[in-house]
């Protein structure tokens, strides 16, 4: 008959066990800090004309009404917090201008994280502007629009730096 191990051994197996199960978190952990850390850095690097591009891309899809293309440019969060329908209606009843603009003009771009703040100057027909701040998020390697500030319109004429695209 075989005798049980002695305490000892179950003792050594105990913490060798746990000492395993702490080193596959810390390597869970460090690995999604890694992937995470270069996000950040690939972001960082990316041309403001990229930037530029998704809100062109997402204006022009306003221009022709096709708000599925429109809402595919939206963020994770962004398409989780409105379905298509009300992406739609709210692109409709608040933001109407942006499908009208004779042209658009961008100015500061910063960055933070994965994220960049960009400042979109929409000029109507009118020569009025109306100017915004957009959001835009670093996702699995594509830039997304995650959301757009309406500031107070100036009137035509208002002078203002920024660059012509």
């Amino acid at each position: 008959m075989r005798r049980p191990p002695a305490p000892a051994a179950n003792d050594m197996r105990f913490r060798n066990l746990i000492l395993s199960a702490v080193l596959v978190v810390l390597i869970c952990v460090s690995v999604i800090t890694t992937k995470y850390i270069l996000e950040i850095r690939r972001a960082r690097l990316t041309a403001s004309s990229e930037l530029y591009k998704v809100i062109h891309t997402q204006l022009d899809a306003f221009r022709a009404e096709d708000f599925p293309a429109a809402y595919s440019q939206a963020s994770y969060d962004m398409q989780h917090k409105f379905t298509l329908q009300q992406f739609e209606r709210m692109i409709r009843r608040d933001y109407s201008d942006l499908a009208d603009a004779e042209r658009i003009e961008f100015g500061l771009v910063k960055y933070r994280d994965r994220r960049a703040l960009i400042q979109v100057f929409v000029v109507s027909h009118d020569g009025g502007v109306q100017p915004f701040i957009y959001t835009l998020i670093y996702e699995n390697g594509d830039w997304k629009i995650d959301g757009a500030v309406m500031l107070h319109r100036w009137p035509a004429g208002s002078e203002f730096g920024g660059m012509r695209t």
